[in-house]
């Protein structure tokens, strides 16, 4: 039998096994099927692959990385394609510097994605990357924003729950349940992991 349309606002199968939902809590016990963590898309060339570690551990994600190079390590879950996303994740910054941060990703597609990045040291960016830029070498990122990120939860050890929303055209982040900022695009490559 034929499989029955999409409706909006639900997500649309890309090949993955049916024990894989298409809405859940990753809660990082353990590696699963469902997501590969095994090899990250990085922007910048990790020299040292052997002085950074990562992987879901006993309820994180942990990313510990000893070498002195700046590294953006992202780990996308593409295996649904979604008209709307909201990711929420509550980050805790364990290496005590503030020179690290998060970012969560949305409407992740062949011509790039939506970020939010959190710095640990209270300050946040919006970007666009564009995968066509990157492939030509060029700087894929497009400032959206940048702002103090007001109500972080600053030092070791502190919980912040960061909420990415991207809904069509509107983008909207927020941090401990306060939304810092909102914006509607003009155009928009909505659609995505």
């Amino acid at each position: 039998p034929a499989e029955p349309e999409p409706t909006e606002g639900q997500p649309t199968e890309t090949e993955v096994p049916p024990e894989c939902p298409a809405y859940y809590t990753e809660t990082f016990d353990e590696p699963n099927d469902c997501w590969d963590f095994s090899s990250p898309f990085s922007v910048t060339e990790v020299h040292n692959p052997d002085l950074v570690e990562y992987g879901p551990s006993a309820g994180y994600f942990d990313i510990a990385a000893s070498n002195k190079e700046e590294m953006f390590l992202y780990f996308f879950n593409e295996e649904w394609d979604y008209p709307t996303v909201v990711v929420e994740a509550e980050v805790v910054n364990h290496a005590g510097t503030n020179k690290n941060g998060i970012v969560l990703a949305c409407y992740v597609n062949e011509k790039g994605w939506y970020e939010v990045r959190l710095e640990t040291g209270g300050f946040f960016q919006v970007y666009q990357f564009n995968a066509a830029l990157w492939e030509q070498g060029e700087n894929p990122y497009t400032t959206l924003h940048q702002g103090g990120a007001k109500g972080i939860r600053i030092g070791y050890d502190r919980v912040n729950t960061m909420t990415w929303v991207c809904n069509d055209k509107d983008l909207t982040f927020l941090l401990n349940g306060q939304e810092l900022w909102t914006t509607t695009l003009r155009e928009v490559n909505a659609g995505g992991g």
